[in-house]
């Protein structure tokens, strides 16, 4: 018998809790049925019947308990299969991850030993490129069908007359020339650059440093201005190209520089040559030298300023050293005018002067008439009495400039 049923026949032969009040009307008991129940109940009362049924009790409990578990042992059971499953998998899948980092490390040093060799390969391809250009030039500048339908022949007598070349029998051995493979330009474009290849090498470098030596050739012909480079493979050119900047800046410095092939930039900078390898590295040695020239510029105005304040201290000095031995002012502003005396030609007066702004200065002009080319110049007569009293005699003079009529009284001691 299991629990539920234990308790399910104890609440049924329990008897019904009725109350005075209840209106519930029972059905009729079977007197035989509720004697054979109380002889059960009397009969699970007995203690040994109560032991069993313990025991029965403890049963069913452990059945119940057991299918629980078991049931829960099972869903671990099968979960511990998967992770098994799982671990088996990562384990594969670890050997195989680590096959791979193997093989890539390896891989790893094939793919850089590869990538040497072809960026090597590529150098070496640019070099015979270049190489196979070095009797080839490019004309760029000159306008569209100037040379016609037959381009070496024209070439071969223009080059030399264009550059004013001494050749022989006028003309220099060309193999090829033609037009870029550009699309053919409109009217207000830029013209194609031409290609021409010498038959030999000295031939080319002669045009080279004879349009070198002429410069811009377009100031010296009517026509366009032309020009002659050296024709370079397009890495080469790109490379050139990346140092048009720091070109600019040392043109804007006055300064003398050479673009060395491939793209090597030289400088000269005090007597020295200075290479430089990219553009960067180029950029950073410009703004070196420009705060350089800055701080020779700052340090020599400074000089400049330092002398001339020192020179103007002195002057100063010396010029009040003056005034105050004479005794007389001096006009400190630059005067405009002759300076004016109060009252004579010579003395204390006033000038037009400036400073910050146009005022009248007192100035002073010396008369020094004992001088052979004395300021004021006088007509004196002669020597007068000798005066007993003060034991001088005197004469007077007038001015020859007649300015203010002023007599002038010399006065000398006595001889004997």
């Amino acid at each position: 018998m299991s629990l539920d049923d234990y308790f399910a026949k104890i609440s049924d032969n329990m008897p019904n809790r009725t109350t005075k009040k209840s209106t519930k009307t029972t059905t009729p008991v079977d007197v035989h049925e509720e004697l054979a129940n109380v002889s059960e109940a009397n009969t699970i009362a007995d203690p040994g019947t109560m032991d069993l049924i313990i025991q029965k009790m403890t049963d069913n409990i452990t059945k119940v308990i057991d299918a629980k578990i078991r049931t829960v042992l099972e869903a671990i059971a099968s979960h511990s299969a998967e992770i098994q499953s799982v671990v088996k998998r990562v384990v594969e899948a670890e050997g195989r991850i680590a096959a791979v980092e193997t093989s890539t490390t390896s891989m790893d040093a094939k793919i850089k030993a590869l990538e040497k060799q072809v960026r090597e390969m590529a150098e070496h391809i640019d070099d015979l490129d270049n190489r196979g250009r070095r009797c080839n030039i490019r004309v760029v500048g000159l306008p569209e069908n100037s040379e016609g339908t037959h381009s070496v022949k024209f070439f071969e007598e223009w080059i030399p007359g264009y550059l004013q070349m001494d050749t022989k029998a006028g003309r220099v051995k060309l193999d090829r020339a033609h037009r870029s493979q550009a699309p053919i330009p409109g009217p207000n474009q830029r013209p194609r650059p031409v290609v021409i290849k010498f038959h030999n090498f000295t031939d080319k470098q002669r045009v080279m440093d004879a349009a070198r030596n002429i410069g811009s050739v377009g100031s010296q012909h009517k026509s366009p201005k032309v020009s002659f480079f050296n024709d370079y493979s397009t890495a080469v050119v790109r490379r050139r190209k990346a140092f048009d900047e720091a070109k600019a800046r040392l043109r804007r410095m006055k300064m003398d520089y050479a673009l060395l092939y491939p793209a090597t930039l030289k400088i000269m900078v005090n007597g020295s040559p200075k290479k430089l390898y990219t553009p960067e590295e180029a950029a950073a040695f410009i703004d070196s030298l420009g705060m350089r020239g800055m701080f020779s510029m700052t340090l020599v105005l400074l000089v400049f300023l330092m002398v001339t304040i020192e020179a103007g201290h002195k002057h100063g000095d010396k010029k009040g050293q003056k005034a105050k031995e004479g005794g007389q002012a001096e006009c400190p502003e630059k005067c405009f005018v002759k300076c004016v005396p109060n009252a004579s030609d010579f003395g204390d007066g006033f000038c037009e002067a400036t400073c910050s702004k146009h005022t009248t200065k007192q100035c002073n002009i010396p008369c020094n008439w004992k001088k052979a080319f004395a300021d004021c110049k006088y007509r004196f007569t002669n020597w007068g009495e000798c005066d007993t009293n003060t034991g001088t005699k005197s004469r007077s003079g007038t001015l020859k400039k007649d300015l203010f009529k002023l007599e002038l009284v010399q006065v000398r001691p006595p001889s004997s």
